[in-house]
Formats: C-alpha cells, sequence, structure tokens
C-alpha cells in the first residue's frame, strides 16, 4: 500500500481509470455506504457442565430451556430458523454435532422436539457439553401445511405472540410452559451446590 500512496503519478498510468479510486481507497476516502449490521447467518446457545452427565431427562430439560431463550431470540429479530442443530462434546472433549432441517419456526417448543429426537440418536456416554445452533434463518415463515394444519397453527403463532409480547414487556421467563417450570425445578434439584 505505501509504494502505490508514494507513487500516485505510477499508479493512476498503470491502472488508467481506476488508478484514482485505488489511490482514494488507500487514502481512506471511500464514498461507498456502510452497512453496520446484517441479520445473523445463526445463532447458539451451549451449556458446559460442571460434572459430566449422561442423565438423559437432565439433558432434555437443558434443551428444553436453550430452546425457550432461542425462540426468544428469534422472536426479538423477527427471524425464523430451518436448521436445528445439537452440539455435544463428551467427557473425553470430542464433539459432534446433528442437524434437521425442516420448516420455518420461532417456536421453542419444535426446536426443542427437534433437538431432543437428535439427542435419541447420540451415543449413551458422558456429556460436558450441550447446546443448540439454529441456522438457514431467514425473515419468513413459508411452511408445508395441510388444510388440516391451518388452524392449529394459526392458533398456535398467536399464543407465541402473545407470550413474546408478555416477555418482552416483563422478561423472558415471565411466561413458561408446564414443561419449562417442570425442567427448571427438575434442574434446580440436580445443580450441584
Amino acid at each position: 500500500m505505501r509504494d502505490l500512496y508514494n507513487n500516485p503519478q505510477a499508479v493512476i498510468r498503470l491502472l488508467e481509470g481506476h488508478g484514482r479510486k485505488i489511490l482514494a481507497l488507500a487514502d481512506g476516502q471511500d464514498d461507498r455506504a456502510v452497512t453496520p449490521f446484517a441479520d445473523p447467518k445463526s445463532i447458539g446457545k451451549e451449556h458446559t457442565f460442571q460434572q459430566d452427565t449422561d442423565d438423559r431427562p437432565f439433558l432434555r430439560d437443558k434443551l428444553r430451556l436453550i430452546a425457550k431463550e432461542l425462540s426468544f431470540e428469534l422472536h426479538e429479530t423477527g427471524l425464523y430458523t430451518t436448521t436445528v442443530t445439537l452440539k455435544i462434546t463428551f467427557g473425553d472433549m470430542r464433539q459432534i454435532t446433528r442437524s434437521r432441517t425442516g420448516d420455518a419456526t420461532q417456536r421453542a417448543g419444535e426446536i426443542f422436539e427437534i433437538a431432543a429426537s437428535l439427542l435419541e440418536g447420540v451415543e449413551r456416554r458422558p456429556i460436558r457439553l450441550i447446546g443448540i445452533s439454529l441456522g438457514g434463518l431467514s425473515k419468513t415463515s413459508a411452511r408445508q401445511i395441510s388444510l388440516a394444519d391451518v388452524g392449529y397453527l394459526e392458533q398456535a403463532e398467536r399464543m407465541d405472540r402473545a407470550a413474546f409480547d408478555l416477555q418482552q414487556r416483563f422478561g423472558i421467563h415471565a411466561i413458561k410452559t408446564a414443561g419449562e417450570l417442570g425442567a427448571e425445578k427438575r434442574l434446580r434439584s440436580k445443580e450441584p451446590e
């Protein structure tokens, strides 16, 4: 860069019409618009345990709460996910991921069900870290549905929207499903002091 900057006439001659533009860029002059924020390509959350565990109900409970937090983030950003990835680090520090791609969703219950089903396919060994990552993010919620599912999905989306509005106003823990309450209770009783 310094050679270009110190020899402006040579640059202009050598690069013809582009020479002036390159010199301006080298001088920090750029009239292109800056886009500081772009939608994320993926979001995720994980939890590292103090002690390795192979307690599947405990791991499912942790996944349920992670799914809730990620769902809240999707609602906040107006994004939908099509790919749910389960991340696991075993006690020997070997890592694996398992993914499933499907219809677009923001719903914590759907994210949890996918992650939990992926967990069922993982060998039973002590686990040090578990997490969920969401990919295929977009602003649209296009999905293939049957006519029988239309009413159910519309109602579920209205309930999700109402829950999100309450969480935005009073905090993420303002409203919980029975599954989330049970998961929190079980996790509190199993976590080391």
